[in-house]
């Protein structure tokens, strides 16, 4: 894990102790609704949705 002091974070970004949760684009919301996920994502997340 790394220390907090080497991460960057953004006034909009939701901080835990486990987690940092930045908001996405308008292009990353495009993609996750197309059934699509960016590229730098972990191939878990978002998890698929199945209707």
């Amino acid at each position: 894990m790394r220390p907090r002091e080497n991460l960057s974070f953004r006034t909009s970004d939701l901080i835990t102790d486990r987690l940092v949760l930045r908001p996405w684009s308008a292009d990353e919301v495009a993609a996750v609704v197309d059934g699509d996920r960016p590229q730098h994502w972990a191939e878990d997340s978002p998890p698929r949705v199945t209707a």
